[in-house]
Formats: C-alpha cells, structure tokens, sequence
C-alpha cells in the first residue's frame, strides 16, 4: 500500500528557522527592549525629581538658616532656575516653653497640577 507522506525511512534534513520561530522570537526581543526602554524613562523621570527635590531642600534650609540667625525670612514669591515659581508659607507660634518660637516653614513649587511641597519645622529663641 502506498503512503501518502515521505516515508522512505530518511529523515528531514535541518533547513533553518521556520518564519514562525522567527515572529516569535522578535516579538520576545521586542517587549524586552520595551521594558529597559520604559525602565529607562522612570529612571530619568525619578532622576529630574530627585535634583528638584534635592534643590528645594538647599532653598529651605537656607531659609531657615535665615530665620534662625535673623529671626525673620523673606518668603515673597521667587522665580528660581531648575524649580520655577516659588511661593512660601510661615506660621510661627509660641511654645508653652517661654523664650521659644515654632517656625513652620512650607514651601511649594511646581504647577498646580505637578506642584510639590516640603515644609520644614525648627525651634528658635526669642
């Protein structure tokens, strides 16, 4: 009876990839370098945060250095390179200790939207 298929006891010989094999493997490839490519941009996106960050607390701490050696800072709106507009709030308050002030100091940069804050809290003698 004959057989439909080869079967003349010899076997396939290896003729390369099948474009099935192929697709698969660059649709692999493709999502791999999508992920380090996304990876990538969080790490810029965080990297931008943290200068900003890192730079608003120089700008803080400057201010309340201020407040500690003056006993008064100057919290009119600044426009400062890398952070934009700057605004700030001060609340002081007196402590039941006498001769000690709380200084709250917030400041907030940034658009309304994306706007960040840090605030910063210190004790200074009257």
């Amino acid at each position: 009876m004959p057989s439909l298929g080869r079967d003349d006891g010899m076997k396939r010989p290896d003729e390369g990839y099948v474009l099935l094999e192929v697709m698969v493997a660059l649709v692999v490839l493709l999502c791999g370098t999508l992920v380090v490519a996304d990876s990538f941009r969080s790490t810029l996106r965080m990297d931008r945060q943290c200068q900003e960050m890192y730079q608003a607390a120089l700008l803080l701490e400057a201010r309340i250095l201020e407040i500690e050696k003056t006993g008064q800072a100057d919290i009119s709106p600044v426009d400062e390179p890398g952070l934009g507009a700057v605004t700030w709030n001060q609340d002081v308050h007196e402590t039941d200790v006498p001769g000690y002030r709380q200084w709250r100091l917030q400041m907030i940069w940034g658009q309304e939207r994306k706007a960040n804050q840090l605030e910063l809290t210190t004790l200074t003698t009257n």
